[in-house]
């Protein structure tokens, strides 16, 4: 399998995926001529996607999709509880939608995992992808992961896992005191050290490659990121490569 993120963080994500025969997107929340650039950047056809699998239906994960979709006729991959309260979002391309639940199910090649995360959204999954005994699995926008959620990530060759703040950094930082409650609450984000624990606990079970996802622009940095998790990995005894994705950059294409 191939991943890239081509974008992370409160302005737009999205990953790209591809196992050879299936290109899909995880969340698509840039607009349809930055997705395309971003695409483009790694020699891949907008085309030639299959599906988009979504998360959740904070804007910043579903901006592009109507137009994506329109566009080039791909499939929309939502939960049922999205859908079931958000439908009219999704108005424009209902003929390209399919709904599933908390079951594993396939699409192609891929055998497609989704698990509960925990965010002030509609509803919020993360997902395990499955192909030719390699697995992949994302874990973004979530306040704590769940115990159930961890162990559907067990055994990863790549985990995606969202960063998102320092804690020092969001507590003396410039947000209001509504929304630094909003991210470090349990339906918020993950913090560094939150992560950490979640990457060292995945070690702990095989994983050894890892992206840190939706950092943010105002209460993180790469630095504070990296220093976190690779401290917590060498204080636990494991060995891991830890990199991060970027709002506004692509990362460079990890080959499973």
């Amino acid at each position: 399998m191939e991943v890239c993120c081509l974008a992370s963080g409160s302005h737009g994500n999205s990953t790209f995926l591809s196992t050879g025969l299936t290109n899909i997107l995880i969340d698509c929340g840039l607009c349809l001529k930055d997705i395309e650039s971003k695409l483009y950047m790694i020699k891949k056809e907008p085309k030639n996607i299959n599906a988009i699998f979504i998360t959740h239906e904070h804007k910043d994960h579903i901006s592009g999709i109507v137009a994506f979709a329109k566009k080039y006729n791909c499939l929309v991959f939502l939960h049922d509880k999205i859908f079931s309260e958000c439908s009219f979002m999704f108005a424009q391309i209902l003929s390209n939608v399919k709904i599933f639940g908390t079951n594993d199910f396939y699409f192609q090649d891929l055998t497609v995992s989704p698990f509960e995360l925990i965010h002030d959204s509609v509803f919020c999954v993360g997902f395990s992808f499955y192909c030719q005994g390699k697995k992949v699995s994302i874990a973004t926008d979530t306040g704590i992961l769940p115990k159930q959620a961890l162990m559907a990530m067990q055994g990863s060759d790549l985990a995606l896992i969202e960063a998102n703040h320092d804690v020092k950094m969001l507590i003396y930082g410039p947000y209001n005191a509504r929304l630094k409650k909003r991210i470090a609450s349990d339906e918020g984000h993950l913090s560094n050290e939150d992560a950490a624990k979640i990457i060292v606990e995945l070690a702990r079970m095989g994983t050894r490659k890892f992206v840190l996802c939706h950092l943010s622009l105002e209460n993180n940095t790469e630095k504070i990121a990296l220093f976190t998790v690779n401290n917590a990995l060498i204080e636990a005894g494991y060995e891991g490569i830890v990199e991060c994705a970027q709002q506004y950059n692509i990362t460079k294409i990890f080959n499973l």
